[in-house]
């Protein structure tokens, strides 16, 4: 007799998006799953499946209130405060698109620190973004 392993990979989608149901009139059973179940409380956004990541960011003195009021990144904490007022701040994310979003919201006040790569791709696609609109 093989065993068969299911490996089980949770998605989101967005029901919006849903475009032909199909129902029927038989009574669907569906066992909970203690682990899947644990995921979804333990999670805190959509990036199922991603390894978390710690980003340490600079935060320019002229909005720095706006981060100390509240937390505007997944698991934000204030590292240290300079005596100018600019914060050095540590969030923890699962996928660079729950990053650069709100980082690009904050530009010109805002950088990314650490990981050195995750700026650089946000700069290479600012680039690109500039590059392209200027060739219209």
């Amino acid at each position: 007799m093989r065993a068969l392993f299911c490996i089980l990979k949770l998605r989101v989608y967005r029901l919006s998006r849903i475009e032909r149901i199909i129902t029927s009139h038989q009574l669907a059973q569906f066992e909970l799953e203690p682990d899947i179940l644990q995921q979804l409380d333990n999670e805190d956004s959509i990036w199922f499946g991603y390894d978390k990541q710690e980003v340490t960011l600079s935060v320019h003195p002229d909005v720095a209130l706006y981060f100390k009021q509240r937390k505007l990144f997944p698991e934000q904490v204030i590292l240290t405060e300079s005596a100018a007022g600019e914060l050095l701040i540590s969030c923890q994310i699962r996928h660079q698109k729950q990053l650069h979003p709100l980082v690009r919201y904050w530009i010109p006040y805002l950088k990314i620190i650490e990981p050195v790569h995750l700026q650089q791709e946000l700069d290479a696609g600012l680039q690109g973004y500039l590059t392209s609109s200027q060739c219209k």
